[in-house]
C-alpha cells in the first residue's frame, strides 16, 4: 500500500464529495425554479 494509492484514494473521495455537493445544488436550485414557476402560474 503506497503513498500514491493513498492520494489517489484521497483525490476520488475529494471529487466524489465535489459531485455529491453540485448534486445537492443543482437539485435546490431546480426545486426553487420549479417553487418559483408554480407560484407564477
Amino acid at each position: 500500500f503506497s503513498y500514491e494509492t493513498f492520494s489517489l484514494l484521497r483525490e476520488r473521495e475529494h471529487f466524489l464529495a465535489l459531485l455529491n455537493i453540485s448534486a445537492n445544488v443543482i437539485t435546490t436550485i431546480s426545486l426553487v425554479f420549479l417553487g418559483f414557476l408554480l407560484a407564477r402560474r
